[in-house]
């Protein structure tokens, strides 16, 4: 089976706590995205895929609405899978949550679970007792003359959250986490990374492109360096095709994806503000960062925006740094279980469900 991802070779070894692991499930605007892995002799393996639109009505700004109808649809999708447990990870698109890189002074465990809702109401417009959170420390993140370390931390809200976990038991999955989709994306490109080892040390910047708007992650030094949503998405090339062409917009969405399209989709404006946003989170990163900030050498594209015809390459002419779509090797010879799917074939709109089947599996 040419499936298979030896995750023996490389610069750096994983190791699994079983054979299978857990359900990783991604709840977009648009689409559900499902995958569960399996793992032989230090060898990944796709055990099973699946993709369908989200149910009209049921999610809404970022938010499942309607858990009731979701599960329903999720649950009959479920029966259709070759699904091995129960056991689900969950993530919390860039609408739902807020994400922020801080610097805190050195704390004991006790003391920084003290200062989380302080920190939470400080950055994010949120109140701590109406809000889920955490936060976890960068590797190699102590700063340079002050002790400080740097942390990621995150939030949501309580019922964002509440009606995502309702979602996955009504389903009939038992739900281990949530987890902010960033910290997925990122733990799928260090698993594809990690067979590449001419890339070690490399700074990267992932765009995730989704229905309604986009993650911006730049990534260096094996650690999150910063991290943007952008309020572009499918969406707006969508409308903008939609509008340009006198249709409908279902009538755009097959337009952009097809062979009739040309460079970006014909959403040349759609195209270029995504391109002026990403050139402009690398710069802003750059020059907060002074002396000691380092040119990303590559920009990793994933998510529904990747299959877009000639957007890549237009992205690569606009920002003068290489483009490539996430490649998830595993997929490579698994189609068979995508319920539907758009022309081109884009495994790409798997990274964030790919990340979630490893959190809490690999090590």
């Amino acid at each position: 089976m040419s499936s298979n991802y030896n995750t023996k070779k490389g610069n750096r070894k994983f190791s699994y706590k079983s054979s299978v692991s857990p359900i990783g499930i991604d709840i977009g605007a648009a689409q559900v995205k499902i995958v569960q892995l399996q793992q032989k002799a230090g060898n990944l393996f796709l055990l099973s895929h699946a993709v369908m639109p989200t149910p009209t009505g049921t999610f809404f700004a970022g938010r499942v609405s309607d858990p009731e109808k979701l599960a329903f649809k999720i649950g009959q999708l479920k029966k259709n899978q070759n699904l091995k447990g129960n056991l689900v990870n969950l993530g919390l698109g860039p609408d739902a949550h807020y994400l922020r890189l801080v610097e805190l002074p050195p704390l004991s465990k006790r003391d920084l679970q003290k200062t989380l809702p302080w920190e939470i109401e400080k950055h994010f417009p949120l109140k701590a007792g109406e809000a889920v959170y955490d936060c976890c420390p960068l590797a190699e993140s102590k700063v340079p003359g002050n002790g400080s370390s740097k942390y990621i931390l995150a939030a949501a809200e309580s019922r964002s959250a509440a009606a995502l976990s309702a979602t996955a038991k009504k389903a009939g999955f038992k739900l281990l986490s949530l987890e902010v989709t960033p910290l997925s994306l990122l733990r799928s490109e260090a698993l594809v990374q990690s067979n590449k080892p001419e890339r070690t040390g490399t700074y990267r910047v992932l765009l995730d492109i989704g229905y309604s708007s986009a993650s911006l992650l730049l990534t260096g030094k094996g650690m999150l360096q910063y991290c943007r949503h952008l309020r572009i998405g499918v969406v707006d090339f969508i409308k903008e095709v939609a509008h340009a062409r006198g249709i409908s917009l279902t009538e755009a969405l097959r337009y952009i994806f097809s062979y009739k399209s040309q460079e970006a989709g014909n959403a040349m404006k759609s195209a270029e503000l995504l391109a002026e946003l990403t050139a402009g989170s690398i710069g802003y990163h750059l020059d907060q960062a002074g002396s000691g900030g380092t040119e990303p050498n590559l920009l990793v594209v994933s998510g529904g925006g990747a299959a877009i015809p000639g957007l890549l390459n237009f992205l690569q002419k606009k920002i003068s740094i290489k483009v490539e779509p996430q490649q998830l090797p595993v997929f490579s010879d698994s189609r068979r279980n995508t319920a539907v799917r758009m022309p081109p074939v884009n495994t790409s709109i798997y990274a964030t469900a790919f990340g979630l089947a490893l959190r809490g599996w690999i090590r």
